[in-house]
């Protein structure tokens, strides 16, 4: 009868709701989520009984003998059902208003129409508010680009350098930073700050504290001052002021650069002489001033009275007054702006505007250019900034900038201020407000749109539940009869209560009344009934094979999966899901088959195999391997991975090799060190493949093979092959090099690389005191050098191999003391010398000196290598002997190179001397003629060509001198400070000459720094330099210029050039570049040497370059003192000259 009822009761209540949504909105209508509810509670328990009845199950309770049938689906479904639909029949009602937070009486039966037009006029009212908003932000929005814009441009025309540094980087650079910086935009941002300025400098540039706001954090105690590091290496000196702000939501830094001019000394010594001069003229005018004194007077009081008159107008002023220079100094500030901006007012008078902090950097840069735009007469409109108390607060102004005239010029600026603090506070706040506004209608929009997806999500969800009480029906029972498995439920005896079709041997029919074990083999009964009774009492599920009966009524193997069947939450009964394993139990059988066959053959094999999962783990290795490794099988059982095998610093590699693998890259071949159980190392090759089952790589597999005999024999090979390179290398060095001491450095070190040994040297003969002479050494501690060189022949260890001539080994110092001395033998302990080897060199049957090496530790020198060092001592015998023939052929050639060197220097002298000594003779001669009378003019000229030779004559034998001071060493030298631009003006007045007026083009910059030499041999150097080039025709430059921390001087002209195989003999004394005897000019020979010398003996350089037809350029260099500015410059008293 409840069936029926909920049959036509379900399907009404389904079809009014369905009414009311299509109508009326469900949703608006309250109590229609109790009656939904309810009607799902009685369909669910409609299918309660369904199932029931289907599977035959009980569902009957007794309370005091009366029997109530259907129990389970009276208390889950029904009552609660019906109880649900009462609550919600008595609720039902529509909503009056759903967006309208008050409550709705429950006797209003329809919405009242005004509270609909009410909503809407106001949600359109929010909409028009939401529209305003929306259009405020974006003018607010263009406002701040605008403004970024005209920052950005007053920033770029700034006179000083600007940049913005947010995290220690340079995101912005005006153009006066670039041109300080000597660098393009590019190369100058997005660098540190540390790649320009010292480490001290860039200390403190890092953002503000993330509690702190920018504006309260003073930027610095004051300007700091570095050096800036130029694009081209330079450094120039900078003083940084740096404000912290906010770019971009990132704290930073605007950061002022200005460079740092120092005084011209120089300049001011000049002025100051001026000035001395000035004193005198000054007295003489005391007078004229005196009379004018009265004058001034009379005008000063005018003066006095009329800024007494415009004082009180300024103090008076109820508006803040300033009154600037040109130079934006405060010359005068009003009462009230004092009060204004709660500061003192003397304070300020005096001070920059930018160094008053009343503003920040970016308006100053403002301001100044107001009056900029003012003083060209252009119209400044007002402006609006911000001022900055000392207490850190805030003051909105509003600025009005006007020019204070005197006479033509413009004496000052007047500006006026005007607190417009409450002005920008009211705005604040109304932004404040509207942005509020803003937000509570956006919660307001977000909160309807929450609800309405809520909403959305609880209906398909209910769809989905209904959708899957249909369903489950036919699910459990395609399940049943489609399921390739045999299904049955059995109460706790064992008896089958239900069982589907495909329960081999018998039909449903004849199953069902049976117990189970009748269907098992006899030898599997008591195990199924045993695993049948812990599922009924402990429930759980289990698992269990055995065998029973299959087709044919013959056995087969299954496997059982049983878990429990509860109702009222207690087991009634066990299902048991029955799958024939009969085929996978053959197969088990088969595969256990064979692999005995493979463990039969593999452990047959002498090579190790071996398998591994794919967490790196040993899964299978033959006897090979155990014999080979030390392992056992009960190693591999506990889990013996495959990097334990190696050595540590090859099990990375095996690691990504074995990953390769499990890839399925291929492997081919690699070779390891690896690990005995014991922990002796021994070298093995591998190979592996991945095991591939059902198309997956499981593990992989492989053959280990021993290879440490074969490694043996290579290392062997290796080390032969590396001992005939080592030698010859040794002989390739002894050849190629004519220096002893470098031959015999280069030997030492090859020998000790090959050997792989830290001490050793060698020991040459002097055949004059008979002693040998350490020469070369390496690793010896240095106090030591005084002892163990000089040894007299047949002392101590290296002199008894020397006088016998024979190699002496010594395999344990520490037990051979009676070779050394106390010192030597604290050495040795101390070192832990264990070793050493000393042989003798011999060449043509004389000893030559003697090899030693040293072993450390407890390594002593092998039988190879000793006979190594035998043959390598043959070789560096050769080497020394070679080196000593070659020593002497060089000193005979020298010798005669000397000799010739000195005939040419006599015979270019005494050429040079004969011929301004003849013109003498021959002048003085003429003068003395007592038969002839010479006129006055005549007289002249003859004593005049005499002056000239002397000249001549007094220049060879300077030079002659400066070449032998220079050749001995003892140049002197009188160093000051002077500038190079002023030598040479002095040279150009000194030889008025057309070579030094006309021809030659002086290139010498007027900012050149300050150089410390002997101006005297300076001026000398370029004077012979310019007389070389005047050989050649055509023009002659002189130019200077700073090159990294040196000064350059070059001298070029443009004649034929010099041939390239003569351009290493340009310095050497008397060589002469003309090969034709026609084009030969007089002279010592001597002027490039001495030049040299010069230059040389100033730390300098000296070169020539020069291209046949292309004219020849000399450049010397001179090195620059940074501190060279702090010394005063004298003012070179004594003449320059050639000489």
């Amino acid at each position: 009868m409840t069936d029926v009822l909920l049959a036509i009761l379900c399907p009404v209540i389904l079809t009014y709701l369905m009414w009311v949504s299509e109508t009326r909105d469900l949703y608006r209508y309250r109590g229609w989520g109790y009656i939904v509810s309810g009607v799902t509670l009685l369909v669910l328990g409609v299918l309660i009984g369904l199932a029931d009845g289907f599977f035959s199950l009980e569902n009957t309770l007794t309370i005091g003998g009366r029997r109530i049938e259907n129990f389970l689906s009276l208390v889950l479904g029904y009552l609660p059902g019906f109880a649900l639909l009462v609550i919600g029949f008595r609720r039902w009602s529509p909503l009056e208003a759903p967006c309208v937070e008050r409550p709705v009486s429950p006797e209003a039966a329809d919405p009242d129409p005004s509270l609909i037009e009410k909503y809407r006029s106001d949600l359109k009212t929010l909409e028009e508010r939401v529209h305003r908003a929306e259009a405020e932000r974006c003018r607010m929005e263009e406002n701040l680009k605008e403004r970024e814009a005209c920052l950005r441009a007053v920033l770029d025309h700034a006179g000083e350098g600007i940049s913005l540094a947010v995290g220690g980087r340079i995101i912005y650079a005006n153009a006066k930073l670039l041109d300080l910086a000597g660098t393009s935009a590019e190369r100058l941002l997005n660098t540190h700050l540390r790649a320009h300025l010292a480490e001290e400098a860039c200390a403190g540039l890092e953002p503000p504290a993330a509690d702190q706001p920018a504006e309260d954090k003073a930027p610095f105690d004051g300007p700091r001052r570095s050096l800036w590091r130029r694009g081209d290496g330079s450094e120039i000196p900078v003083e940084i002021v740096a404000h912290p702000l906010v770019y971009e939501g990132n704290k930073g830094f605007l950061l002022k650069v200005r460079e740092i001019v120092e005084p011209d000394e120089s300049i001011e010594e000049r002025i100051a002489r001026e000035v001395s001069e000035r004193i005198r003229e000054l007295e003489r005018a005391q007078e004229e001033l005196n009379r004018l004194r009265e004058e001034l007077n009379q005008t000063l009081t005018q003066l006095r009275q009329a800024g007494e008159e415009v004082g009180a107008v300024f103090e008076q002023s109820r508006e803040g007054l300033l009154e600037l220079t040109p130079e934006l100094v405060i010359r005068r500030m009003s009462r009230s702006l004092g009060e204004i901006m709660e500061i003192e007012r003397g304070g300020m008078l005096g001070k920059k505007l930018e160094e008053a902090g009343i503003f920040e950097q970016a308006e100053v840069i403002r301001i100044a250019e107001d009056i900029q735009r003012l003083s060209r007469g252009e119209e400044v409109p007002e402006r609006d900034l911000e001022a900055c108390r000392p207490d850190g607060g805030k003051v909105s102004l509003r600025l009005k900038l006007g020019v204070i005239a005197g006479g033509e010029e413009k004496k000052g600026f007047l500006a006026v201020f005007k607190d417009i603090t409450a002005i920008r506070e009211a705005e604040e706040s109304l932004r404040k407000m509207r942005d509020e506004l803003t937000q509570r209608v956006e919660e307001r929009t977000e909160a309807l749109a929450k609800a309405c997806h809520e909403l959305q999500l609880e209906t398909a969800a209910r769809k989905e539940a209904e959708e899957s009480l249909r369903d489950m029906e036919s699910r459990w029972t395609g399940l049943m009869e489609n399921a390739r498995d045999s299904i049955m439920i059995v109460d706790r005896n064992g008896v089958i209560l239900t069982v589907n079709r495909t329960m081999p041997g018998v039909t449903p029919q004849e199953a069902v009344g049976k117990r189970i074990y009748d269907f098992v083999h006899p030898r599997y009964r008591s195990h199924l009934r045993s695993e049948l009774k812990q599922v009924c009492q402990a429930g759980g599920r289990f698992r269990v094979e055995l065998m029973g009966l299959g087709r044919g009524r013959q056995y087969a193997w299954y496997e059982i999966e049983m878990g429990p069947v509860r109702r009222d939450g207690k087991i009634v009964a066990a299902a048991l899901i029955a799958t024939d394993i009969t085929e996978r139990k053959l197969a088990e059988k088969a595969l256990e088959e064979s692999e005995a066959r493979f463990r039969e053959l593999a452990d047959m094999l002498p090579q190790t195999l071996f398998e591994i999962d794919l967490k790196g783990n040993f899964t299978f290795a033959n006897n090979a391997g155990f014999q080979t490794t030390g392992y056992l099988q009960e190693d591999i059982d506990k889990g013996l991975n495959a990097l334990q095998l190696f050595a540590p610093e090859d099990r990375r590699r095996v690691m990504d090799d074995i990953e390769k693998v499990l890839k399925g890259e291929s492997f081919g071949s690699r070779e390891y060190t690896a690990i005995r159980k014991d922990g002796s190392p021994f070298r093995v090759i591998a190979y592996a493949s991945p095991i591939v089952r059902d198309k997956k790589i499981v593990g992989m597999r492989g053959i280990i093979l021993d290879i440490t005999d074969r490694k043996r024999a290579e290392e062997q090979m290796a080390r032969r092959n590396a001992e005939l390179a080592a030698l010859n290398a040794i002989a390739q060095t002894v050849t190629q090099s004519l220096d002893l001491d470098e031959i015999l450095g280069k030997a030492l070190d090859k020998t000790l690389d090959l050997l792989n040994l830290a001490y050793g040297g060698i020991y040459l003969l002097d055949q004059k005191t008979n002693a040998l002479n350490l020469k070369i050494h390496r690793g010896i501690n240095p106090d030591l050098l005084g002892v163990v060189s000089p040894v007299r022949v047949g002392q101590g260890l290296p002199g008894v191999v020397a006088h016998a001539g024979e190699p002496i080994f010594i395999e344990s110092l520490p037990d051979s003391v009676e070779w050394f001395g106390k010192e030597l033998q604290k050495a040795v302990l101390a070192e832990r010398l264990r070793s050493v080897m000393c042989l003798p060199l011999q060449s043509r049957g004389a000893v030559l000196g003697v090899l030693f090496v040293m072993t450390q530790g407890d390594r002593a020198l092998t039988t190879d290598e000793r006979q190594l060092l035998l043959t390598i001592s043959h070789e560096i015998s050769t080497a020394v002997d070679n080196a000593k023939l070659l020593e002497a052929a060089s000193k005979a050639k020298a010798a005669e190179e000397a000799d010739q060197l000195r005939a040419a220097f006599l015979a270019s002298v005494s050429h040079e001397i004969r011929t301004p000594l003849t013109e003498i003779k021959g002048f003085a001669t003429s003068l003395i003629q007592p038969d002839v009378q010479w006129d006055e003019a005549t007289q002249k000229d003859f004593l005049r060509g005499i002056s000239n030779a002397t000249d001549r004559l007094l220049e060879i034998v300077t030079d002659v001198l400066d070449m032998a001071k220079i050749h001995a060493g003892i140049l002197a030298l009188e160093k000051r400070p002077f500038k190079l631009g002023k030598l040479v003006s002095q040279l150009r007045t000194r030889f008025n000459t057309p070579l030094w007026t006309e021809r030659l083009e002086v290139i010498i910059p007027d900012d050149l720094p300050t150089i410390f030499a002997d101006d005297q041999r300076i001026g000398q150097a370029i004077i012979k330099l310019v007389q070389n080039a005047s050989l050649e025709k055509g023009p002659i430059a002189l130019a200077a210029s700073v090159v990294e921390n040196e000064l350059r001087v070059s001298v070029s002209d443009e004649g034929e050039g010099i041939p390239p195989e003569r351009l290493k003999k340009v310095f050497d004394p008397f060589f002469r570049i003309e090969e034709n005897t026609q084009r030969r000019t007089s002279g010592s020979g001597l002027g490039l040497a001495i030049c040299k010398g010069i230059v040389e003996a100033h730390g300098g350089r000296i070169w020539v370059d020069s291209e046949p037809g292309r004219g020849t350029t000399f450049v010397f260099t001179l090195p620059l003192k940074p501190d060279l500015e702090l010394i005063p410059e004298d003012d070179p008293a004594t003449p320059i000259s050639a000489d």
